[in-house]
């Protein structure tokens, strides 16, 4: 499902098939500040982040170390726009190479992005964060077995 990520500058969407990890994600991307809206399901914006969680997760600590790896591959799928010009996106993947499309799409995001808040490109530097916790996680386990 398509999810937008709500804040008060240029337009996000997100790609997901669980909308309780995304919302993690962009909790701690956001610091709280910024929301996600799906359809019917949403998450507060600005105030409420502490109450929304607890009532869906009770060790977040555990949840994130748990779904590290699934909340970076959401975060990947952050770009600038709506749901209407993800077909746009996806058309170019489909027609270049994966050099040339990331050539493509950072250009792409530069050009539509009109607020210093560059949250496409803290999406992606967050999920590289979370996606080396979980290759960490994935050593350590390797190591114990």
């Amino acid at each position: 499902m398509i999810c937008e990520i709500i804040n008060p500058s240029d337009p996000y969407t997100l790609e997901t098939d669980d909308f309780l990890c995304a919302a993690v994600a962009i909790g701690i991307l956001g610091g709280g500040k910024l929301g996600l809206e799906c359809g019917e399901q949403a998450t507060p914006v600005m105030f409420g982040w502490d109450e929304w969680l607890a009532s869906y997760i009770q060790d977040f600590s555990e949840y994130c170390n748990a779904n590290s790896g699934r909340m970076a591959d959401i975060l990947d799928s952050v770009m600038i726009g709506g749901v209407k010009e993800r077909a746009e996106v996806d058309d170019a993947r489909r027609k270049m190479s994966p050099g040339d499309f990331e050539s493509w799409f950072s250009n792409r995001h530069d050009a539509r992005r009109s607020s210093l808040n560059d949250i496409g490109k803290a999406a992606k530097e967050l999920a590289a964060r979370l996606r080396r916790r979980a290759d960490e996680k994935a050593v350590r386990k390797a190591g114990e077995g």
